[in-house]
């Protein structure tokens, strides 16, 4: 299974579309807050994007409704989806990665601090983990240079993550 993951769209829904149009086909989107009404003006199938709210989505209206975190099972994994704001990323992983731990997740996506992160930590890292973890921020599809995430389940239960750039 093939996802793209994007946050911190910032009102630039073009620069998402651009993505969507080098990468071509995937299972999903995953599509991390900060520009949840861009997702309104893309070139993607609403029934394939899984979302949560950001903080700057509040002020956006028809947003209310959407989570501002969600536990997805995807491909016999769990993954576990937030902006971040609420777990303080912008200075420690360390809260996310115990709510994480709390909802036995395979992987945690969030944005918020626009810099991509892709770690994997064990229970010799953080000993309230029962199995390893990876924590995976795609950066911001805005700004200056903007920058996505892919994240691939292989048939063997493989989690695969990487970083792209979109090209301007």
């Amino acid at each position: 299974m093939h996802f793209l993951v994007f946050s911190d769209s910032h009102g630039h829904p073009e620069n998402i579309n651009g993505v969507l149009k080098k990468a071509g086909r995937c299972d999903g989107i995953i599509f991390l807050g900060d520009g949840l009404r861009d997702l309104l003006y893309c070139d993607a199938d609403a029934s394939l994007i899984y979302s949560v709210r950001g903080n700057c989505d509040v002020f956006s209206m028809g947003t209310y409704d959407e989570p501002d975190q969600r536990l997805l099972e995807l491909g016999g994994k769990k993954i576990f989806i937030t902006h971040g704001h609420r777990y303080g990323v912008k200075s420690s992983l360390d809260s996310l990665i115990y709510a994480a731990a709390e909802r036995d997740a395979d992987a945690v996506l969030f944005g918020h601090t626009h810099e991509p992160v892709e770690r994997r930590v064990t229970p010799d890292d953080i000993p309230c983990l029962s199995k390893p973890l990876y924590l995976f921020n795609p950066g911001a599809v805005s700004g200056y240079d903007p920058s996505f995430g892919c994240m691939d389940i292989t048939l063997r239960g493989e989690m695969i993550f990487s970083h792209g750039k979109l090209q301007k």
